[in-house]
């Protein structure tokens, strides 16, 4: 508000000015008796007066620049935080699928284990499907791409389970990879706000000075 009611008066004398020589008004003969009439004191008053607009400027127009990159980091990292929940939520699915896998496994290892019946592995890997596909089109494909018809024999039911287990392991592994990369990404950005933040009370500081 201040800045205004600086900046208007002074706009205002400036285009009365530039239209007076433009439209041949004589300005300069009102504006000189006035020039002549205040001492030297008031000209210096109002020299001071356009410097600490100018700076108003300044420090407003970085002001600005500082708010509005700051809102920038802020929407970046609004996009990160959903990013890790998104992957937080991938290595908890997949973390409890690994679990199913792993009561197989065991059921598999125990001793006098019998093989498993064909639609309880098949149900088991249904779910994996399911789940991958919810993650994106090559999340499943990549997991199934060896993968021939489930057999009968223990052995081969254990071998199968357990490359299940293993690509699982990987999977949740990757994901916990990621979150680390965005939790890293997201300090670095937190870091950013801060040193934009502090360089904004700065230029307050200055203002109010």
């Amino acid at each position: 508000m201040l800045l205004r009611k600086i900046v208007w008066p002074l706009v205002v004398f400036i285009v009365a000015w530039v239209l007076g020589a433009y439209l041949g008004i004589p300005l300069k003969r009102v504006v000189a008796p006035i020039y002549n009439r205040l001492p030297g004191l008031a000209w210096v008053i109002v020299a001071l007066g356009i410097v600490i607009m100018f700076l108003l400027f300044l420090i407003d127009g970085a002001r600005r620049f500082h708010k509005r990159t700051v809102d920038e980091i802020y929407k970046a990292n609004e996009g990160i935080t959903k990013e890790y929940a998104a992957c937080a939520e991938r290595s908890e699915c997949l973390t409890l699928i690994r679990g199913r896998g792993d009561t197989l496994a065991s059921l598999l290892e125990a001793n006098g284990a019998q093989p498993l019946a064909t639609f309880e592995i098949r149900s088991f890997e249904s779910d994996i499907r399911t789940t991958l596909n919810r993650f994106g089109p090559n999340w499943a494909d990549s997991h199934f791409m060896d993968f021939g018809a489930i057999p009968n024999s223990l052995s081969g039911q254990k071998d199968r389970i357990n490359l299940h287990r293993n690509r699982l392991h990987n999977f949740i592994q990757g994901q916990i990879g990621q979150r680390q990369a965005i939790a890293d990404k997201a300090n670095s950005q937190k870091q950013e706000v801060l040193n934009k933040l502090s360089s904004t009370t700065k230029a307050d500081a200055l203002a109010s000075k």
